[in-house]
């Protein structure tokens, strides 16, 4: 059975929006490989990738004039809702500049684990060139044999006593938990590091339906006390110092402020393991799912997640369709290439390995395993050839690590569960480009998020691909944005395809620069730039001193 049809999209999801900042809600404007719209086109055909309604009117000039009215409403609502999220997103953006301790913490986590890949790889690591070329080669054989795969570990694990489950959306993964938990009576939950949770909103869900969902990673403890999503994907909380944290710790879980970080993982231990006595159910994400074995691995550094896996009486593990491997030999290369990657770590402290429930002569372990495999708009990306190598990615946080945007907001700017180059590029296909779009601003076009990722991934050229297909969303059309968009890169264009008029440019400019000092800030383009930082300064014949330069050769 194909993948399309092994993971079939929902037609009953519903399209939900809040624009309260720091969360967005998932949508499902695109559900599995297809395309359904909001709320009036759940039977729609496709244009250039968007949804219009089709509704079942009488044939005639009155049908015709009816359909258009309907994809007139829709497309009118759809650049409302892309207006207020765009307006959001710039008032968060500029909030996130003025935090200068915010700025502060992220520059020092960043350029922490930036040293720490930097000297691991130089000191420790024989051939990580060659790893990322095994790793690239083992994660394209995995997509190319997707659909084979699936079947594979489905076979396998239901054997070991492993219960798979199908998942095409977020809300189906909810209700498929939720089932699970009234039928065992459970009303706490305990999870392991998830970015699933987070992209699916299964805490608001659960919480809504008198469900406790508790995370027991350090860094998602500290989020999840102060109601914030994860403000990045390997630390969810980096954005935070130490003096931040004890006081989030004195405020929400009632003991004395302290600042020592000894004391603060003691509290935080000591929360956490009176919530596992008792456990009957505990969550965690999967790093990777072997198809020959029908296992799923594991990647942990703090021990929590072994405890989410053993101690329970139930274990589910979510995992996307994407984290499918060959086998256990595969996994455990891909192990060794990710937290070098990730933080500098040589080796992670835990490799967890769970081939299926308890067995009769073992004395700690689940009663219950389930699987539940999911789509959740990766079948987008599956199915688009340009943006499929999205799905090698390894979660690994380097493209994060050594983004120079990153560095300056943090994840929370992003307005999207997955943040930095790899949110950048997932997001608009796994929800939808009028919710998305947005991020394709928060690029630079580098191409150092490239240089890092240990899979390769050209997410700079795919970012770029995306800005030129956001600009054929019909919601984008018409807009001023879009009309000076167009107007620029038209003039861009023409200078550039003329060998006299680029010349004159960079030989001329810098004749124009008190011109560009004084109105550049009043000018659509360059006002939010020169709201944040200077404008460049021209002050010499650029094109001059580019011939000077000795590595380059001017024609």
């Amino acid at each position: 059975m194909s993948l399309l049809a092994r993971i079939r999209p929902s037609h009953r999801a519903a399209h939900r929006h809040a624009l309260n900042y720091p969360r967005l809600p998932r949508t499902s404007s695109k559900v599995g490989a297809l395309v359904l719209g909001h709320s009036l086109a759940h039977r729609g055909k496709t244009v250039n990738g968007y949804g219009y309604a089709r509704h079942g009117y009488s044939h005639g000039n009155n049908a015709r004039d009816a359909v258009g009215a309907a994809n007139a409403a829709n497309v009118a609502y759809r650049r409302a809702l892309r207006r207020a999220i765009r307006q959001q997103h710039r008032a968060v953006v500029n909030q996130k500049l003025a935090d200068q301790v915010l700025r502060n913490n992220l520059i020092s986590a960043m350029h922490g684990m930036q040293k720490g890949r930097a000297s691991t790889i130089a000191h420790k690591m024989l051939d990580f060139a060659g790893l990322r070329t095994e790793a690239q080669q083992i994660k394209a054989q995995a997509l190319a044999h997707l659909p084979a795969m699936l079947q594979s570990f489905e076979q396998q694990a239901t054997a070991h006593g492993i219960k798979v489950h199908y998942a095409s959306n977020g809300d189906q993964v909810c209700t498929i938990l939720y089932e699970l938990m009234r039928s065992h009576g459970v009303t706490h939950v305990i999870k392991g590091k998830s970015m699933v949770t987070e992209e699916i909103g299964l805490g608001e869900f659960l919480r809504a339906r008198g469900i406790e969902l508790e995370a027991s990673d350090l860094g998602d403890l500290i989020v999840h006390l102060m109601d914030e999503p994860p403000v990045h994907i390997l630390g969810p909380s980096l954005h935070l110092n130490r003096y931040e944290i004890g006081h989030v710790f004195a405020e929400k879980l009632h003991v004395p402020e302290t600042h020592d970080v000894h004391e603060l993982n003691a509290i935080a231990r000591h929360h956490l393991r009176e919530g596992f006595k008792g456990l009957k159910m505990g969550l965690s994400g999967v790093n990777f799912a072997t198809a020959a074995e029908g296992a799923i691995w594991l990647v942990e550094n703090e021990g929590n997640g072994r405890m989410c896996t053993t101690s329970p009486e139930i274990y589910v593990a979510l995992c996307g369709i994407e984290k499918l491997v060959p086998d256990l030999e595969s996994a455990t290369l891909l192990s060794h290439i990710l937290t070098p990657s990730a933080n500098g770590q040589f080796f992670p402290a835990y490799n967890n390995i769970i081939t299926g429930p308890r067995r009769k002569d073992e004395l700690d372990g689940p009663h219950e395993v389930h699987i539940i495999l999911i789509d959740n708009g990766r079948t987008n990306l599956y199915a688009d050839p340009e943006l499929q190598a999205a799905l090698r990615c390894l979660r690994c946080s380097a493209c994060m690590n050594f983004c120079p945007i990153f560095d300056k907001l943090g994840g929370h700017a992003y307005l999207s569960t997955y943040p930095g180059p790899i949110g950048t590029v997932i997001s608009p296909l796994m929800r939808s480009m009028d919710d998305c779009d947005h991020l394709l601003t928060l690029c630079s076009l580098c191409g150092r998020c490239a240089e890092v990722c240990p899979e390769r991934i050209p997410l700079h050229h795919l970012i770029r691909t995306l800005r030129a297909r956001a600009l054929q969303n019909p919601v984008a059309q018409n807009t001023t944005s879009a009309r000076a968009q167009r107007l620029l890169m038209r003039l861009f264009a023409r200078a550039a395809t003329s060998g006299q008029l680029w010349t004159l440019l960079l030989a001329k400019g810098h004749t124009l620069d008190l011109l560009l000092q004084k109105l550049g800030p009043h000018m659509p383009v360059l006002r939010a730039w020169a709201a944040q930082k200077s404008l460049p300064r021209m002050s010499s014949n650029f094109y001059a001193a580019l011939k000077e330069l000795p590595e380059l050769t001017v024609e």
